[in-house]
């Protein structure tokens, strides 16, 4: 389930739900991918058949391809855990950035709800920092509202005294 490399764990920390960005966000970079090495490929055979200089348009339309690879890639490796003592943001394709925030510093939670995820189905949860104006961002979430309740409960834990302090 989960994909956090356990050397990013504290001794006694266990992860209690981890996620993935869901493709499903990424629909508009896999189009625009798509569509240019499409054309890219046409181009290139096109400039093979006719014997007409196309190579350098194909390769510039594969070099606009190459952004909306990396948002792709981006989302692909993109990994968010709660833990019973924090939430998770890992990513990196060869260094792991990692960002965490314990429930401590979480002052409230929300669901946000984007255009496109409205008719496919993923929310963004944006975790309200106290102190700070960098939120950090569960992106593209099929489970907004379990995430949501999973750290409400943190957080309620916390101001009840249950959760003992740092």
């Amino acid at each position: 389930m989960s994909n956090i490399d356990k050397k990013f764990l504290e001794g006694d920390e266990v992860i209690e739900f981890s996620e993935k960005r869901s493709l499903r966000g990424s629909l508009l970079p896999i189009i625009w991918f798509s569509l240019t090495i499409l054309s890219s490929v046409i181009l290139f055979v096109a400039s093979y058949f006719w014997k007409k200089p196309f190579y350098s348009l194909g390769f510039i339309y594969f070099l606009l391809a190459l952004p909306a690879l990396l948002i792709i890639l981006n989302n692909l490796i993109t990994v968010y855990a709660v833990t019973n003592k924090r939430v998770i943001l890992q990513r990196g394709i060869f260094k792991f950035k990692i960002r965490s925030v314990t429930y401590h510093n979480i002052s409230s939670v929300q669901i946000i709800d984007p255009f496109l995820g409205k008719y496919f189905g993923f929310s963004t949860v944006r975790i309200i920092i106290a102190g700070i104006n960098n939120d950090l961002l569960w992106k593209h979430s099929l489970s907004a509202t379990r995430v949501k309740s999973l750290l409400e409960n943190h957080i309620a834990d916390r101001v009840n005294g249950i959760m003992p302090p740092l």
